[in-house]
């Protein structure tokens, strides 16, 4: 009977949780004559200790005297998780996830398929390389072209700034699968770069079948793009990652040829120093003690951890600070203005009365494209663009809102970043949007109007957060 009763009291507490949240604000506005709760949190890298030093110097040193002068009560937490990546950084996937690239087998003789599939246009292969090489060859994943018509026409772009390294053209009937790269081309380490092949007429592509991939020691390919237009009529990166009708499979990944004057590295996962990680851990509970203002969840501290990381703080407010008000988001680089926002608070939250808990008060971007690759790589929302969504550097939500993403955490997902997250979780929801340019996307060292500024840098002596144009 004890699995049943828990399963029950299971139901019961996700059906209930959701009505007493409602109750809650309710209750809430019934005691709007006290002084309002802002709670400002800020997710916060483990061995950020410097950013968080140069906050409590600067902007946050100024609640005790805001809270009394505006009659407010400000708290200021920062969001930490509560477990290191222990792959070193030299060994992961991308610097923005705790993923091991070695996790696959080396590459060994490619796959063994006959499966094709005739296509006609643009296909993209997102590439990133570990250790400087120099590509002499590109093995092209496709049947033979002795009966094929048209030109195929390869170019590498490099992603940072969507440089063309170099563009190829060949007549399909008169090339081999594998084509010469004259002069080659050096890639550098850590960088990504999008490898295009475009046919003018349909061709064979070689497929996988649903062969696991395998990776190289110095790079490996993530995700294919498929456009059936030209690669110069659209951009293929911002193509949802979907073959349609070939959904099941995916083309064979292209073969680099390459010179490299590395020394030989193992094919195994390099794990961080434990005596590192212990000391992290040490220093992290002294600044704990000492400050009082972290707050510890349940994820691995990496970037693409930030959506979990903004969720589960979000529980713990609600949890242990149950009559705040509205709560703010910002980073660890950059600056609030809390006195402005302060004074504008009751003017924007006063428009609404009863429904300002479902504020989002922010700058908000509109049809922002969504990017497959790089920092912001989208790998789950399947969309051209995104909700709208407000910048990262700064916004504030109403504790409706705040409640309603606490009691269903189980089913909101993370998507590749937490303001995109947000925009994704609070457009099923009937949100009040107010959107507010004070709330800056970039930085501006001429603004004494912001409500935030992002990209600061810390001072020299680590007491405030400086524009990059002020640091000397």
């Amino acid at each position: 009977m004890v699995p049943f009763v828990s399963t029950r009291y299971l139901i019961l507490s996700v059906f209930f949780l959701p009505i007493i949240i409602l109750i809650q604000q309710y209750l809430h506005g019934l005691l709007r004559d006290r002084r309002p709760v802002i709670a400002v949190i800020i997710p916060s890298a483990r061995e950020n200790s410097l950013q968080r030093k140069a906050i409590r110097n600067s902007w946050a040193s100024h609640i005790d005297k805001i809270g009394d002068e505006l009659a407010v009560d400000v708290i200021v937490k920062f969001v930490i998780g509560s477990e290191a990546c222990r792959v070193h950084p030299d060994s992961r996937v991308d610097k923005y996830s705790c993923v091991s690239r070695f996790d696959n087998k080396p590459v060994t003789q490619g796959y063994k398929t006959h499966q094709t599939a005739h296509l006609q246009g643009c296909l993209g292969f997102l590439l990133t390389v570990y250790r400087p090489i120099n590509i002499t060859r590109i093995g092209l994943p496709i049947a033979s072209t002795n009966h094929s018509k048209g030109n195929i026409i390869i170019t590498l772009v490099n992603l940072y700034d969507h440089a063309i390294l170099t563009k190829l053209s060949f007549s399909a009937n008169n090339i081999n699968t594998v084509v010469a790269v004259e002069p080659y081309v050096t890639l550098g380490i850590g960088s990504e770069y999008l490898l295009l092949i475009e046919t003018s007429h349909p061709i064979d592509f070689l497929l996988d079948g649903g062969a696991p991939r395998g990776i190289d020691i110095n790079y490996t390919f993530g995700r294919t793009l498929y456009s059936p237009a030209s690669c110069d009529q659209e951009l293929p990166w911002l193509q949802p990652p979907l073959f349609g009708t070939l959904s099941e499979h995916s083309v064979q990944h292209p073969k680099l040829y390459y010179t490299t004057s590395n020394k030989t590295v193992k094919f195994e996962t390099k794990l961080r120093n434990t005596t590192g990680l212990e000391l992290e851990t040490e220093l992290l509970k002294v600044e704990l003690n000492t400050f009082k203002d972290l707050v510890f969840v349940a994820v691995v501290d990496t970037y693409r951890s930030i959506p979990d990381k903004i969720k589960l703080s979000f529980v713990w407010l609600v949890e242990n600070i149950p009559d705040f008000d509205i709560v703010i988001k910002t980073d660890d680089d950059c600056s609030l203005n809390l006195s402005r926002i302060v004074n504008k608070y009751d003017g924007v939250y006063g428009r609404f009365k009863g429904a300002g808990g479902f504020i989002w008060w922010a700058n908000f971007r509109s049809y922002w494209a969504v990017d497959h690759a790089g920092k912001w790589a989208e790998l789950v929302y399947h969309s051209l663009t995104y909700p709208p969504f407000g910048c990262g550097s700064g916004y504030a939500v109403g504790r409706g809102l705040v409640g309603w993403i606490a009691a269903n955490r189980r089913a909101l997902r993370g998507y590749q970043g937490e303001d995109v997250t947000m925009g994704i979780w609070l457009a099923s929801v009937e949100t009040r949007y107010v959107d507010d340019k004070d709330w800056l996307c970039r930085r501006n060292c001429g603004s004494l109007a912001y409500l935030s500024n992002p990209d600061m840098s810390v001072s020299v002596n680590q007491t405030e957060l400086l524009c990059q144009s002020d640091v000397t």
